[in-house]
């Protein structure tokens, strides 16, 4: 299996962004920061303890349309996608799974992916899988429920084609569900390029303001994006 270096997964990173962190107004415009909003909307009401606040109006609402705007940013709107069919009140059942989640959920972090930490997600992924199938015809697929994790908790990278991909050529590892081998793969990969990882910084942007805020990137979409953009294939763009 091919290898990457600590300098290639920086490479990564930078790419990812093109400059943006240190152009704030390119940036809080961009697709991307669909996640900072998302991101920064849930973790105000669960470090302020107030996330039962989510189920009343006008809180309820928002929260849907938050979701609906982050997972239309990041793809989940696409083609045939189960979640075109309905309106973003869809997202109810959902945030009542927010709500209720095992509060350890919201701290964990690709750095702290023990076996018992890791049985908390995949009981945190089957419970987002149910509330989002509801009526629909079909199963999420674990792209939508890791996307959802992500943009939410922060607690897990989304795993879609190309995260999907580059997962599995640098660790030879299908990631088509969260399990052990999934656990294994994610931990040894952060644990090769700890020292980037950890040094990297990049803070969330503010909606009101543009600017960024206290909160940085947790780990898990750090993993996310040096993972998507060596899985992404090369551009054919002439």
């Amino acid at each position: 299996m091919p290898q990457l270096t600590d300098e290639q997964v920086e490479k990564f990173l930078n790419k990812f962004f093109q400059g943006e962190p240190e152009n704030d107004e390119k940036r809080a415009i961009s697709r991307e920061s669909s996640f900072d909003y998302c991101l920064n909307y849930f973790r105000n009401f669960h470090e302020q303890g107030n996330l039962p606040a989510l189920l009343k109006p006008p809180h309820l609402q928002e929260a849907c349309l938050h979701l609906a705007a982050y997972l239309a940013s990041w793809g989940m709107y696409r083609g045939k996608s189960m979640l075109l069919q309905r309106s973003a009140r869809q997202y109810v059942p959902l945030v009542g799974v927010i709500v209720n989640a095992d509060s350890r959920v919201w701290t964990l972090d690709v750095d702290s992916y023990t076996r018992e930490n890791f049985d908390l997600l995949v009981n945190l992924e089957r419970q987002v899988c149910d509330a989002l199938e509801g009526k629909n015809e079909r199963k999420p697929t674990i792209t939508l429920t890791t996307k959802v994790m992500l943009g939410v908790f922060g607690n897990i990278p989304a795993i879609d084609t190309f995260v999907y991909n580059g997962l599995r050529d640098v660790q030879g590892v299908r990631a088509d569900t969260l399990d052990e081998k999934t656990r294994q793969a994610l931990v040894n990969f952060y644990d090769a390029h700890k020292t980037v990882f950890d040094a990297y910084t990049v803070r969330t942007v503010d909606f009101d303001t543009g600017q960024p805020t206290h909160r940085v990137y947790p780990k898990a979409k750090l993993v996310d994006m040096a993972l998507f953009m060596h899985g992404t294939p090369p551009s054919t763009d002439g």
